[in-house]
């Protein structure tokens, strides 16, 4: 193949070949649900003795060592359930050496019944390890600070400018904000009756900070963060941040469903409208939270259900009269749980034949552009239960997309965009890792010589075949390559 553009590779793409435990930013650590991950926090935040004090789900703060890393951040992306009561901003997790710490709290919300105030009530215990189940302490995590930090989507706009990221901030304590808990204590936090003291936190923003591009900060999400998304409901706020921030989220996970809610709710459809109008109190924005929580699980599940209905009752005698746009209206307004939970195998393989080979050739260009099929490809993938004694979901998912030379693969990689190939591929070589072997990713590279030049996907897809490598496949994979001079001559470039 020929490189009419000179430049082979991105920065990104060479650097996960030449470090292969990097990982793809789209869904890295899914499992963590509505969190960012962050290596380490710039030196210029510590306090004076170098250590680190954060914001905790419960208002107050905890203060951890300098050698601290992997910090996790609460910011609301995904798994609705999981998180609707958490502020956004918090401190979830870090590592200490090669000890992980998780933040341990009591919750018991019923997710089968209307979410009330009351449901958004959690008990916060601390850090517990995951290696000992001790809870963290220390002579100084106690301690009484003066700022803390914490981690806000963000946005501003001035007269020649407009800041749309990840704020890294520094904020002062509140007078009224102490340390809690203590060891073996617990503390009751309410997301709406304690907001006072989420407010007065960001209320308290220091002149030190450091923003972030939302595509350059590593999350796991049900779709990339859009930042026309967020500024959609970001720019409108003025003193209710706290809770506002949580919509933004909401509506950078679930767009159409937020629109379906104002929609329905209000009889609008623009967000500069919802807030002149309608959200313009911060007793209302608390209520209109509440409402579309409840709005978002119950259409999650409604959906869900009708999918499956769709999918399983398609006949392939009859699939020029198939409404292709609907079954995906319904895919995409389901939640990453319900995914998880109420997809069955049988319709999981069902739907990626419809999504692959049916969407491609129904659905125009823009359609597919819109509706994102590719994501629903991915998340239909991604999203599957884990293996137990009785089933293994995503062995019988890779063996289905593989199957036939990898049918479902080039199927999906000819029509796909770049973003998406990055997706797919991780997705591909992490289940290869488990039910698969590196002839697989040669298989691939074997394939993509006798395809006609692809341009920047063929390096997305060189790319992919070297992501997610164990030190075992590693070596395995460069002895392959070994015998295939010609593999690494010209896609390498070694």
């Amino acid at each position: 193949m020929d490189y009419a553009n000179g430049d082979l590779l991105s920065h990104m793409d060479w650097a996960q070949i030449h470090n292969p435990n990097l990982k793809f930013y789209i869904f890295q650590d899914e499992e963590d649900g509505e969190s960012t991950k962050f290596s380490k926090i710039p030196a210029e935040f510590s306090n004076g003795n170098g250590t680190f004090t954060f914001m905790t789900l419960n208002g107050s703060y905890i203060t951890l060592p300098s050698d601290i890393k992997d910090i996790v951040f609460s910011t609301g992306l995904n798994e609705i359930e999981k998180y609707i009561d958490y502020p956004v901003g918090a401190i979830l997790g870090f590592t200490i050496g090669d000890e992980e710490f998780e933040v341990d709290v009591d919750r018991s919300t019923n997710f089968t019944n209307v979410i009330t105030k009351e449901d958004l009530t959690f008990t916060y215990k601390g850090f517990i390890s995951k290696k000992t189940k001790q809870y963290y302490e220390s002579t100084q995590y106690n301690q009484e600070r003066q700022e803390l930090i914490a981690l806000f989507p963000y946005f501003e706009k001035g007269s020649t400018y407009e800041v749309i990221s990840y704020r890294l901030q520094k904020c002062s304590v509140p007078s009224s904000v102490s340390f809690a808990p203590l060891a073996n204590n617990k503390v009751t936090f309410n997301l709406i009756d304690d907001y006072q003291k989420l407010k007065s936190i960001y209320q308290g923003k220091t002149e030190l900070y450091k923003d972030y591009d939302y595509q350059n900060v590593p999350f796991p999400g049900q779709y990339e963060v859009n930042a026309s998304r967020m500024t959609d409901i970001l720019r409108n706020i003025t003193g209710d941040y706290m809770i506002c921030a949580k919509l933004a989220l909401l509506n950078n996970t679930q767009p159409l469903l937020f629109k379906d809610f104002i929609s329905e709710k209000f009889g609008i459809n623009d967000y500069d409208e919802l807030f002149l109008n309608h959200l313009n109190s911060e007793a209302k924005i608390k209520n209109a939270y509440i409402d579309l929580i409840n709005y978002f699980t119950k259409n999650s599940k409604d959906n869900t259900s009708e999918f499956i209905s769709l999918v399983d009752n398609f006949n392939y005698d009859s699939a020029s009269s198939f409404d292709y746009e609907e079954v995906y209206d319904k895919w995409v307004r389901i939640s990453t749980e319900d995914i998880i939970e109420y997809i069955p195998i049988t319709t999981r393989k069902k739907a990626l034949d419809l999504f692959i080979e049916g969407f491609s050739s129904t659905l125009s260009s823009s359609n597919l552009n819109n509706l994102h099929w590719h994501n629903g490809i991915a998340r239909l993938i991604k999203f599957s239960k884990e293996k137990n004694n009785e089933y293994d979901d995503k062995k019988e998912l890779y063996e289905f997309i593989t199957k036939e030379e990898n049918k479902y693969v080039w199927q999906f990689l000819e029509d796909a965009n770049d973003v998406a190939i990055t997706e797919f591929m991780n997705q591909f070589t992490l289940l290869s890792n488990e039910y698969g072997d590196v002839d697989d990713r040669i298989k691939i590279l074997k394939t993509l010589d006798n395809k006609d030049d692809w341009g920047s996907k063929s390096e997305k897809i060189i790319a992919g075949t070297s992501a997610n490598l164990t030190d075992a496949n590693s070596l395995a994979l460069g002895l392959k390559l070994k015998e295939n001079p010609i593999l690494v001559k010209k896609y390498l470039k070694l």
